[in-house]
């Protein structure tokens, strides 16, 4: 009875062992299978952008950020009067102390990264703090010189809205530049020599410029935004908003009269690169410059933190064309 209940109590443990080895065996393969399913998932998800999503994005939150600077067109003098103060002429200093009065966000982080994006997008960090801010040195602006009249009290709600609204689309053009290039860089991994950095953003300008390096990319750049707002998904938000679309997003890009390929590369460059990487590297800016010197570094250097060789999470494209 007793070698009976050894035997036993031997093939109990030995069943056991093969159990847990079995169920090890099962749990690898199903990491395994599940890790890879995930791995084509975000494949999957890289591949579903191209450049005609990333300029679409781009001429529809313009179309945006249009509506919201109309809605306080009517403004144009307070506003005026209230950013040069005491002044004769409105400053950057005057401008940003501003912006920043009437821009609005959920906390102190989102709050610089969105100011940081406000700089670029009106390419103040290209000028210095006592610079007045007029035309010919701005993307655009938001007042009408007026002497006299009334200062705005208190912040209201649909100047913030314009604020706002810029710094989103800034945020999202960076995040769709960003995603497509680290499409570009995936594939190009596959080969035996990766792709340079530089050597993808050249890529990605040259599809900009529909890869014609000789033709005139201000022409060619202007052409494939133009048949973009002609498509059915974009004509009735355009209507007759065509014209000013295309011309605030050349000066986004340049405050020159033409986009020159420099220009349309380094606003690539600022849209793939994090703000803080920005200076350190030699094929985003002049590290060597001061803050707010015409061709050195920006204004805005110092921020997202923490954002350093992170992928950056891009919500869904909200523009798609086949």
């Amino acid at each position: 009875m007793f070698d009976i209940m050894k035997d036993l109590k031997k093939n109990i443990q030995k069943n056991n062992m093969k159990n847990l080895v079995l169920s090890a065996v099962l749990g690898v393969f199903c990491y395994c299978i599940n890790n890879a399913m995930e791995h084509k998932k975000e494949g999957a998800e890289l591949e579903d952008i191209n450049i005609i999503d990333v300029l679409g994005n781009m001429i529809l939150k313009q179309v945006e950020i249009f509506n919201a600077k109309e809605a306080i067109k009517e403004k144009g003098g307070k506003i005026y009067i209230t950013i040069k103060d005491l002044n004769e002429k409105v400053t950057k200093g005057n401008l940003l102390n501003f912006i920043k009065n009437h821009f609005n966000a959920a906390n102190e982080k989102a709050f610089k990264e969105g100011i940081d994006y406000l700089e670029q997008y009106f390419h103040l960090e290209k000028i210095n703090e006592d610079e007045e801010c007029k035309k010919d040195n701005l993307t655009e602006i938001f007042w009408e010189e007026k002497e006299g009249g009334e200062v705005i009290d208190g912040v209201e709600n649909d100047i913030t809205d314009y604020l706002v609204k810029i710094a989103e689309f800034e945020s999202l053009i960076h995040q769709c530049f960003k995603r497509y290039y680290n499409v570009k860089k995936a594939k190009n991994t596959k080969k035996e020599e990766e792709k340079k950095k530089e050597e993808i953003i050249e890529e990605i300008t040259n599809e900009c410029c529909k890869g014609d390096k000789e033709g005139d990319p201000h022409t060619n750049f202007l052409a494939i935004l133009g048949n973009l707002c002609e498509k059915e998904q974009l004509k009735e938000q355009l209507k007759d908003k065509k014209d000013a679309i295309l011309t605030a997003i050349q000066r986004r890009i340049t405050l020159t009269e033409n986009i020159t390929k420099d220009a349309l590369r380094d606003f690539i460059k600022q849209k793939i690169e994090p703000l803080d990487e920005k200076n350190n590297d030699p094929i985003i800016g002049n590290g060597d410059k001061p803050k707010g010197e015409k061709g050195g570094c920006c204004s805005c250097c110092d921020c997202w933190e923490n954002k350093k060789n992170q992928e950056v999470e891009v919500e869904e494209s909200q523009y798609e064309l086949e």
